[in-house]
C-alpha cells in the first residue's frame, strides 16, 4: 500500500510586481513541488492594497495557473505578508522553577510562555510567530535549551513576531472572496529565512535585503532569530521610473532596459555603445547611451540602500564591519554587480541568495522563495494569529482560550 503520510501545502507571494503560488507535498523529510504560477500583480502598489477587486482577480489567476500546474484543485493558502506590515516586540519574564530540587522541566518552559502572553494589547495587533530567543537560570547566560537544568528561577527572552489586524483582515477577506481559506499568515522574512538561512547562518549575524519591485526590506538574524526589521517602500519600480523619466520612454520599455542592461559597475561599461528606443507614443526612435542607463541605475540602487541604511541606524540595528553576510533577494537581485554596491554600504559580505542545500534538487528561481517558505509554517497554530500582541509591555489579564491556542502552538514548536 502507498504511503500516504503527507500532506499537500500551497505558498501564496503576493508582490507588488508578481503574484507566486507554489503547490508542495510535504511528508517524511521530502518536499515536492507539484506545481507553480508566476502572475502579474495588479491592485498593489508599493506593498498596499490600491484596489481590491483588480487584487482578487490577479489572485485568482495565480491560483488558477497552479492549479493547472499541479492538477489539483486548491482550497487554502499560507500567505506571505510584506515585510513592511510586519514589528517585532522584544520580551523577558522571569519564573520560579516548581520542582523541589530545581530541576527544570517542560512545564516551567511552558509556564514562560504563559506569562510572555499574559500582556496588555494595543488595538489591531495580532501575533504571526513567537521564537524563544535565549533562557538564563541562576548562574547561566545564553541557554538555548534549560529542561534538565538545575536552578531556581528559570528567565526566558522572546521575539514577538505580529502585523495590524486591519492588514491581516483585509488580505484574509481578500483571499476568502477567492474561495480559498487561510491556513497561516507568515511574515516574508520568516518565510525567506526557513529557505535562504542555515541554522550556523541564523547563530551568527546574517542579514537578508529583500529588494522586490515596490519595497526593500532588511531583516536581521542573530542568536537563531529574526532581530529586526527595517523597511522603506522604495524598489526595482523606482529605478524602472527612473530610467522612464530620464529618457522619456514607456515604463515597460524601460523595465526591459533595466533587466537587459542593468549593471552597476560602471568601469566594465562602453561608454560609446547605445540602444535604440522608442519614445512613449512610439513615433520617434533614438539611440541612448547604454552607460547613461546604468548611471541612472547605480544611482538610485545606492539611494535605496542609504536610506535603509540610515534608517536601520535610527532603530539601533548595527551591523559587524567585514563580519556580517548578506544575502540580497528580489528582482533587484538580478541586475548586475549589485553585491558590490551592498558590500561598499554596509561594509559586509554580499551574495545573491541561493537555497539552502537541503532544498538544492528543487531548482527554483529566487522568485519562489517567499512562497517555498510559508508552506514550511504548516504546523504553526492557525488560531495563534488571532491573539492581540502588546507594544507597550504592561500586564493585564487574557481569555483563557486564546491562551491555550497559544500554548498549544508553542508546545508544537518546541517539539518540532
Amino acid at each position: 500500500m502507498a504511503n500516504k503520510n503527507y500532506s499537500i501545502v500551497v505558498g501564496l507571494d503576493i508582490g507588488t510586481a508578481l503574484t507566486k503560488v507554489v503547490i508542495c507535498k510535504l511528508g517524511d523529510g521530502i518536499v515536492e513541488v507539484l506545481g507553480l504560477s508566476e502572475t502579474k500583480t495588479e491592485g498593489i502598489s508599493c506593498g498596499n492594497i490600491t484596489n481590491l477587486f483588480k487584487l482578487e482577480e490577479t489572485i485568482s489567476k495565480a491560483i488558477n495557473a497552479a492549479e493547472d500546474s499541479a492538477g489539483i484543485n486548491i482550497k487554502s493558502v499560507n500567505v506571505a505578508i510584506f515585510g513592511n506590515y510586519v514589528k517585532i516586540g522584544k520580551y523577558q519574564c522571569t519564573t520560579k522553577v516548581t520542582n523541589y530540587n530545581g530541576l527544570i522541566t517542560k512545564n516551567d518552559v511552558n509556564k514562560l510562555y504563559r506569562d510572555i502572553s499574559n500582556v496588555t494589547t494595543q488595538p489591531n495587533c495580532k501575533i504571526l510567530n513567537i521564537v524563544p530567543v535565549r533562557y538564563s537560570t541562576d548562574s547561566i547566560q545564553n541557554v538555548s535549551d534549560p529542561e534538565g537544568m538545575i536552578s531556581s528561577h528559570l528567565t526566558g527572552e522572546y521575539n514577538i513576531i505580529y502585523a495590524q489586524n486591519s492588514v491581516l483582515k483585509q488580505f484574509t477577506e481578500c483571499l476568502n472572496n477567492c474561495d480559498l481559506d487561510v491556513e497561516n499568515i507568515v511574515a516574508i522574512p520568516d518565510a525567506l529565512s526557513k529557505v535562504i538561512l542555515s541554522e550556523k547562518n541564523k547563530e551568527i549575524e546574517s542579514c537578508i535585503i529583500d529588494m522586490g519591485a515596490g519595497a526593500t526590506v532588511l531583516s536581521v538574524f542573530k542568536n537563531n532569530a529574526l532581530q529586526n526589521i527595517v523597511s522603506i517602500p522604495l524598489g526595482g519600480n523606482a529605478i524602472t521610473n527612473d530610467i522612464k523619466a530620464a529618457f522619456g520612454i514607456s515604463f515597460e520599455q524601460a523595465e526591459r532596459l533595466k533587466i537587459k542592461f542593468g549593471n552597476v559597475l560602471l568601469n566594465e561599461i562602453s561608454q560609446d555603445e547605445t540602444v535604440n528606443v522608442s519614445s512613449v507614443n512610439g513615433n520617434d526612435v533614438s539611440s541612448i547611451y547604454k552607460y547613461d542607463i546604468c548611471q541612472v541605475i547605480k544611482a538610485r540602487v545606492q539611494e535605496i540602500l542609504d536610506l535603509v541604511k540610515k534608517k536601520a541606524l535610527k532603530q539601533k540595528v548595527s551591523f559587524t564591519p567585514n563580519r556580517c553576510n548578506v544575502h540580497l533577494v528580489g528582482g533587484c537581485a538580478n541586475i548586475k554587480n549589485i553585491c558590490n554596491v551592498v558590500n561598499e554600504t554596509f561594509s559586509c559580505h554580499c551574495f545573491i541568495a541561493r537555497i539552502k542545500d537541503e532544498y538544492e534538487n528543487l531548482e527554483l528561481d529566487h522568485k519562489f522563495f517567499q512562497s517555498l517558505g510559508t508552506v514550511f509554517f504548516k504546523n504553526v497554530e492557525t488560531e495563534s494569529i488571532k491573539k492581540e500582541v502588546s507594544l507597550n509591555f504592561s500586564k493585564s489579564k487574557i481569555n483563557e482560550g486564546g491562551l491555550n491556542k497559544i500554548l498549544s502552538s508553542l508546545k508544537r514548536f518546541f517539539v518540532d
